[in-house]
């Protein structure tokens, strides 16, 4: 685990909730599905992985992005994970399998 991508997860999560754009998380159409299908909405994700634990990185090798999966749980305490890509050059992440709402009870 890299804690300095842990600490860049936490600070992009917590000012893209600041931003009126909302631009800093980049949604995959998985992601949005995943949302939508899980009944979570964009904000309730971004207030999870402003305290996520990265529990796996991925290898650098053949992607454009370094990458990690993270585990996170959502104010009420339901757990779900994502894979975010990390792109330090710009200071934005990629969410793109964002949720799989109650992740440690599959």
């Amino acid at each position: 685990m890299n804690n300095a991508e842990q600490e860049f997860i936490h600070q992009i999560a917590e000012l893209n909730r600041i931003d009126q754009e909302g631009s800093l998380i980049q949604w995959s159409r998985h992601a949005i599905t995943a949302l939508v299908e899980d009944g979570l909405t964009r904000g309730q994700i971004e207030i999870a992985l402003k305290e996520c634990v990265v529990i796996e990185d991925y290898p650098h090798e053949n992607r454009p992005l370094p990458d990690c999966l993270v585990l996170a749980y959502l104010v009420d305490g339901v757990p779900i994970h994502a894979v975010v890509a990390l792109n330090f050059a710009d200071k934005r992440l990629f969410d793109g399998l964002c949720t799989v709402k109650g992740a440690l009870e599959r």
